[in-house]
């Protein structure tokens, strides 16, 4: 009796480790998918603290949509240039 393991969706195996023709170990989708969370995280922690920062109601529109629209750039933006000095020390 041969037993047969259950076939994977393949959507999860484009998430495995790959072995190139010279025998090289890629793990590139992974690797793109774990940056991806990282800088997704990382916009969710900036557009919160837009939210909870003592600006008015335009300037936090404004920045929470740099951030949405340039999610690496409009993060950097917001915190070194965007912070009131109220809000950087809270």
């Amino acid at each position: 009796m041969s037993t047969q393991m259950p076939k994977l969706p393949d959507a999860l195996l484009s998430l495995n480790i790959r072995s190139s023709s010279e025998g090289r170990i890629e793990m590139i989708p992974t690797a793109i998918s774990l940056v991806g969370a990282v800088i997704l995280g990382l916009d969710i922690f900036a557009m919160v603290s837009v939210l909870i920062g003592s600006s008015g109601v335009m300037r936090k529109l404004m920045w929470i949509a740099v951030i949405w629209l340039l999610p690496i750039v409009g993060m950097g933006l917001y915190f070194l240039i965007g912070r009131s000095p109220a809000d950087a020390h809270a």
